[in-house]
């Protein structure tokens, strides 16, 4: 936002928000729906929360997907030898 103010374009708190939440993927959507769902504009610091908190959960999900497929995989290589002895 002090980009924009400081080419001469500032943008209004409402506006800056907006194109922030339009460029992110839709991983993001439910965060973005707690965002819009507030009466009151939260503060980009307030934002800034709500989105670090999503990407860590997305980060921990993401990891445990790793994890149970690793798992998935070495029980199938194991059936696999074992149906083949």
């Amino acid at each position: 936002m002090d980009e924009l103010a400081s080419v001469g374009a500032p943008a209004r708190h409402e506006e800056y928000i907006d194109a922030l939440l339009e460029g992110l993927p839709s991983d993001y959507a439910s965060v973005i729906f707690v965002i819009e769902s507030k009466k009151r504009t939260p503060s980009i610091t307030e934002i800034e929360a709500l989105l670090y908190g999503h990407e860590t959960r997305l980060m921990r999900y993401n990891k445990e997907a790793q994890v149970m497929k690793l798992c998935f995989d070495k029980l199938h290589a194991r059936l696999f030898v074992s149906q083949h002895l």
